[in-house]
């Protein structure tokens, strides 16, 4: 090439700074380069036109005379035409299409694309001699290399993307290079071959546009189709031809190919193999492709051969993603006008139920299936299926799940269908059910269980079949009632829990003129049919099912069969267990907008103190009581279980009771009015212990169905408490005497014993609720309440020794003593199970004590655990015994903190944090360990199990946050965050409760560390892949923005009341006195303010870079005030000056 003057060189220096850009791994980069690149080189080119306009020179003429020549040869004749940037910047852009730096490819080959389409006058033979020198084929002798490769595909693609295939200066014979260009490189390179595939396929509407187009077709399909010896066998070839079918209809259908034209014969021949010789193919004469209509029902087998539905050694797609033919088929399916004689249901259920689904199916041919389904999801029309559903499918996918888990466990599914495909997806995809999702999905399971004769399969079933399809549906609804990932709301939760009551307590009466057989069953729902038949609606999946109510009026009467005892007993055991679960989560009051007459103290009483309660402040177990007396007296039930006198007298004596509690808690606001003197916390307390009472007494009512002579037992003690608590019985002076030398015991101690009571059964229920009424008596506990606590471990272990004792008697037993202590291999069984019994009880016992010194760490009665405490541990295994260590643990753990408060130097501190760490990871060994609690490691599962190690670091917490000579630091709780990001989680409430209120914190730097504890915990958590995780990040997000708000409305009020003091500063000896009264904020400086936003923007990116869908996660409610305090942060005048608080706050608007 001819060199270039001094003032090309500079030219060309400027052109290179626009080449390093183009790599980038930012698409917006790479496109920004892109333009700006094509631009500068249209400029230059116009600008050295102007320059050479006495050189003529027709390019077109120059191309056709060298059209042979080399590259040496074409870029003189470019760089004479277009200048020496232009051919400089297209022999860099041929070269960059075989780099493999970050995306150099994509970059340079959009570049490419861009430069070509706005040249005039190139052309296909003047650019193809830069990529043959670039990216050049090799000989079969030499090593391929994958990057030059590539580089070629490239090279075809900018071609044909930028149009000058299809210009002027282009003819039939350019067309046919570039396809045989494509079909070379698919053979070199198994790997690339979809890619070139597409590639030809993408020039078929082009090429149908053109005066060559007949000709073309021959030559395309002559080529691409050549080495299919037996016809279309491979998924590259069937998406070939289904394009050329697509595109060509008029040349490829029966009525074309029957006549004896060019295409007829190669269609027939190379594509379909379907000529008169080729049916006498061995290999393909009882296989042939029957009809020239690829998607025919005739075709179907050779479809699934192509697709490769079926898992072979030899097959040609070996990738784990689904092929691009299936994307294909779907279009061509659910396009308008579609005359396929093959359905697409019958497609679907040949191919993808019977073939990638089949029981012989490898994981990859399923895994191919359900990609396939969201892909169908996606390609639906809304004709097929709803609008709504595909708008929140594109949002985040929730109001679809109840439509999917219906269609996959319904009637084209089957209800084990993640049992049949050894996978989870449906138990997962009920973790995201919304509220309305969660409804319709209760809906579908009760309509299951009142109409299980009916279902398909079951008509002519025995009982036991019908109990398996009810005992599904039971599991069912516990199952969503319990999982704390679905949006909980009180009509399908009472849904779920009236459906328990109802089945586990109740049976429908039956008229004694009433013929219940078979025939007259099947009369009975044939016209009760007709009935409901006008009530039915239409879920979104296009499954029906009956518009249930609460009172359960329409489907009471057409209950067929009737439940069976063992469905009636599994009823009962799963109202208590989801009355277990009700009693701790979280009250729906704040749901309610009608109940506006409830004082607001007492609302954030029932709230603080007693969890589980419906939208109108009732526990559910008042809820079931009141529940149950309506269903006695209704004409359709009766009780399923019959009480003795005595357990219905005290039924009686219960709900009289409940009712005078109901009437305490209705007039409790008034009575605190009238008595103005009486003390406010005692008065709180006396409410707390009425509701405690109702709770125990609504349990206790409940009970008498399930073990009426213990719960009678059970009422008759409380019923003497609640006397003395609340000193019903007035007593002489005589009586009091006789009492106090008959030392009765205390009420507390009653309730503690019948607590104890409790705590010594199986049930999580009645360890719930032992541990809420406790909490509530804690400022009532004596010494001697205590002491029958700290019994209990006295008893155990001296139970223990003399079981000890006992084994070691009878291993000194003669060996002639074997026969007999195999006979004894059972009651060592049981003796085993008792052992794990007995540290369920003590465990649950601590539990107890640690509510306590939680509740009470003034309480000198706390002094009187620590020796009893001590005691537990020196007299118990610790290598087996967890409950000693959790004592041990606790109290250690306890101390350390304690020592790390006043922390005389940071040597000493970093001591207590290593010990710290130390004991938190040996309690949570001990946690996992534990035989008595085999709980799920979700961290859902976590604020129950390390609730002792969560207060004790809240407690520290407080004091970093709060006390200004406070010696924590914030490595000290980072630490936790590192080593245990599920627990240091839980104390991300307790945070946000400092962000929202800054004036509690002690100073600006302190809130600015507690972002950084916050952005440290979201890290970690992030750094745990877990699905439950994701949840969790999306329900941390509105929390998070409404915490921010207030910060950043705290900078903005810190921020004008000193403004305001500046402009004030004359009158400052007037406004002395309003200052001492109000203090003031002290304005966060602009240092500080930048360290703030820098985390923030952190914790934005981490979530956004971790859930993976899309910005919609950041337009909560807060959203819009959270824009408005930003912009306001960065016009206001103390932080206007700031270009980097400026940058920061618009990297926050555009990541929010």
């Amino acid at each position: 090439m001819k060199a270039t003057t001094a003032g090309e060189a500079t030219t060309k220096t400027d052109t290179y700074e626009f080449f390093w850009s183009l790599a980038s791994l930012d698409k917006t980069v790479r496109q920004k380069a892109a333009r700006e690149l094509t631009s500068h080189l249209y400029k230059l080119y116009h600008e050295y036109r102007e320059n050479q306009k006495n050189v003529l020179l027709n390019l077109e003429e120059e191309a056709r005379k060298n059209k042979r020549a080399g590259f040496i040869r074409v870029t003189e004749i470019l760089e004479k035409y277009y200048g020496p940037d232009v051919v400089y910047s297209l022999i860099r852009l041929t070269r960059g299409l075989s780099s493999s730096r970050q995306a150099a490819r994509h970059g340079f080959s959009l570049a490419l694309t861009e430069l070509l389409s706005c040249l005039e006058s190139m052309s296909y033979k003047l650019i193809m001699p830069f990529i043959d020198e670039a990216c050049p084929f090799l000989s079969n002798k030499e090593q391929e290399n994958s990057d030059t490769l590539f580089g070629r595909v490239f090279g075809y693609t900018c071609i044909i993307q930028s149009g000058i295939l299809w210009g002027d200066t282009s003819c039939e014979q350019d067309s046919c290079e570039v396809i045989d260009g494509l079909v070379t490189c698919s053979q070199r390179k198994s790997y690339i071959r979809e890619t070139c595939y597409h590639l030809i396929i993408s020039m078929l509407p082009k090429l149908n546009e053109q005066v060559y187009r007949i000709s073309g077709l021959e030559y395309l399909i002559q080529k691409t189709f050549a080495h299919c010896k037996h016809g279309i066998r491979k998924p590259d070839d069937l998406n070939l031809a289904l394009a050329i079918q697509d595109q060509f209809p008029d040349q490829t259908t029966t009525k074309m190919t029957k006549s004896k034209n060019t295409i007829s014969k190669y269609w027939k021949s190379l594509v379909l193999h379907n000529n008169e010789k080729d049916k006498t193919c061995e290999k393909c004469k009882s296989n042939i492709w029957k009809t020239p209509n690829i998607l025919s029902r005739d075709n179907i087998t050779r479809i699934i051969e192509a697709l490769e539905v079926k898992e072979d050694k030899n097959a040609q797609y070996q990738e784990g993603r689904l092929h691009s033919v299936w994307e294909r088929i779907l279009r061509i399916y659910f396009r308008e006008n579609n005359a396929n004689e093959l359905s697409f249901e019958e497609f679907w259920k040949i191919v993808v139920d019977e073939g990638l689904f089949n029981n012989e199916a490898t994981h990859k041919r399923r895994f191919w299936g359900f990609q396939l389904f969201e892909k169908s999801i996606n390609v639906m029309p809304e004709n097929q299926i709803s609008l709504s559903t595909i708008q929140q499918y594109a949002i985040d996918h929730k109001s679809t799940t109840v439509t999917l888990i219906l269609q996959l466990i319904g009637k084209n599914g089957s209800r084990i269908f993640d049992q049949l495909t050894n996978s989870k997806t449906v138990e997962r995809m009920i973790l995201y059910l919304d509220g309305d999702g969660a409804l319709s999905f209760v809906k579908y399971l009760k309509r299951l269980f009142y109409f299980a004769e009916n279902e398909e399969g079951l008509a002519n079933s025995k009982g036991s079949e019908i109990d398996k399809l009810r005992t599904w549906t039971i599991n069912q609804m516990y199952s969503v009632l319990k999982n704390h990932s679905i949006e909980h709301r009180e009509d399908w939760v009472k849904f779920i829990f009236d459906h328990f009551l109802i089945h586990g307590f109740f049976v429908k009466k039956i008229n004694n003129d009433n013929n219940y057989s078979k025939n007259n069953r099947k009369r009975k729902h044939s016209s009760s049919e007709k009935t409901l038949n006008k009530k039915k609606v239409k879920l979104e999946d296009g499954q029906h099912h009956y518009n249930i109510d609460n009172n359960d009026n329409d489907l009471d009467d057409n209950l067929i069969p009737e439940v069976s005892e063992s469905i009636r007993e599994l009823c009962r055991i799963r109202f208590f267990n989801a009355l277990g679960e009700l009693n701790t989560m979280k009250s729906f009051m704040a749901e309610s907008t009608t109940n506006e007459s409830m004082d607001n103290n007492n609302k954030k009483l029932i709230r603080k103190k007693l969890l589980g309660t419906t939208s109108t402040g009732q526990s559910w177990a008042r809820y079931a009581v009141e529940r149950v007396q309506n269903l006695q007296q209704s004409p359709k039930y009766n009780l399923a279980v019959s009480l003795s006198d005595e357990a219905k007298q005290a039924q009686r004596d219960a709900i009289l009771v409940i009712e005078q509690i109901d009437a305490k808690s209705k007039n409790f606001t008034t009575e605190k009015t009238n008595n103005s003197n009486r003390n406010e916390n005692n008065h709180d307390n006396a409410g707390s212990q009425y509701k405690a009472f109702e709770l125990l007494y609504s349990h206790a009512f409940l009970m008498l169905y399930n073990e009426p002579k213990e719960a009678t037992t059970f009422l008759q003690d409380l019923h003497e408490c609640y006397k003395k608590v609340f000193k019903l019985t007035k007593k002489s002076t005589k009586e009091k005497i006789t009492d106090d030398s008959e030392s009765r015991p205390e009420p507390i101690e009653v309730i503690v014993d019948i607590l104890l009571g409790f705590l010594g059964k199986p049930s999580a229920m009645l360890r719930r609720l032992a541990e809420q009424v406790f909490e509530t008596f804690c400022d009532q506990m004596t010494e001697t309440s205590l002491d029958l606590l700290l019994d209990v471990y006295d008893d155990v272990y001296s139970d223990d020794e003399q079981s000890k004792d006992q084994d070691e008697e009878m291993a000194e037993f003669d060996a002639k003593l074997v026969e007999i202590f195999k006979q004894k291999q059972l009651e060592k069984a049981r003796k085993k199970d008792a052992k794990y019994q007995v540290i369920h009880f003590k465990n649950k016992v601590l539990d107890l004590l640690e509510i306590f010194i939680r509740k009470q760490p003034s309480n000198p009665l706390v002094f009187n655990l620590i020796l009893p405490l001590l005691d537990v541990v020196l007299k118990t295994n610790s290598s087996s015994d967890q409950a000693a260590n959790k004592a041990n643990g606790l109290l250690i753990l306890k101390e350390v903190h304690q020592l790390a408060k006043k922390a005389a130097s940071n040597v000493i501190l970093g001591v207590c944090d290593n010990v710290s760490g130390y004991l938190v990871k040996t309690l949570v060994r001990y946690y996992e360990n534990n035989p008595s609690s085999k709980s799920s490691k979700n961290i859902r599962s976590s604020p129950r199990r390390y609730s002792g190690i969560v207060d004790i670091y809240r407690e520290s917490l407080n004091d970093f946050m709060t006390r200004s000579k406070s010696r924590l630091n914030i490595e000290f709780f980072n630490e936790l965050a590192t080593r245990f990001p599920e627990i240091s989680w839980l104390l991300i409430n307790d945070l946000f409760e400092f962000t929202k209120h800054p004036e509690k914190v002690q100073n600006v730097f302190r809130l600015v560390q507690a972002y950084e504890m916050t952005s440290k915990f979201v890290k970690e958590l992030i750094a745990k892949k877990s699905s439950d995780h994701d949840q969790i990040l999306l329900d941390f997000i509105p929390k998070y923005e409404k915490s921010l708000l207030r910060t950043l409305d705290y900078i903005l009020s810190s921020a004008s009341v000193k403004d305001d003091a500046a402009n004030d500063k004359d009158d400052k000896k007037d406004d002395e006195n309003k200052c001492k009264s109000k203090p003031q904020r002290p304005k966060i400086k602009v240092e500080k303010l930048k360290e703030l936003l820098k985390i923030i923007i952190t914790i934005v990116k981490n979530i956004k870079k971790r859930v993976q869908t899309n910005s919609s996660i950041w337009k909560t409610e807060s959203t819009d005030s959270l824009e408005q305090a930003l912009v306001s942060i960065r016009d206001c005048s103390c932080y206007k000056s700031s270009r980097a608080v400026k940058d920061l706050v618009n990297q926050l608007l555009k990541s929010i």
